[in-house]
């Protein structure tokens, strides 16, 4: 994951977790509270899919994909800001 990397890479120490990362990502000020709330919910949505995929009702999961379509433009103008800056 390419916020496990950054995190990495800008020596934040030793996360226990995925939510270590965007919080410290977050605190850090790397990424805005907007962008890591974003984060966070795709992960809710992953762990879902990923956890629970034989419950999944695919034309939910559709409708919310198209509705929130812009949020990946976002979080990937963020990723590509810090990379261009660092």
């Amino acid at each position: 994951m390419i916020f496990s990397m950054i995190y990495s890479s800008l020596d934040l120490g030793v996360p226990s977790s995925l939510d270590d990362i965007f919080s410290g990502l977050q605190n850090k000020k790397i990424f805005s509270k907007e962008i890591m709330n974003l984060i966070g919910e795709m992960k809710g949505l992953r762990n879902i899919l990923v956890h629970r995929y034989t419950k999944i009702n695919d034309a939910l999961v559709y409708d919310l994909l198209n509705e929130r379509i812009e949020d990946f433009d976002k979080i990937i103008l963020a990723i590509e800001k810090f990379l261009k800056h660092n």
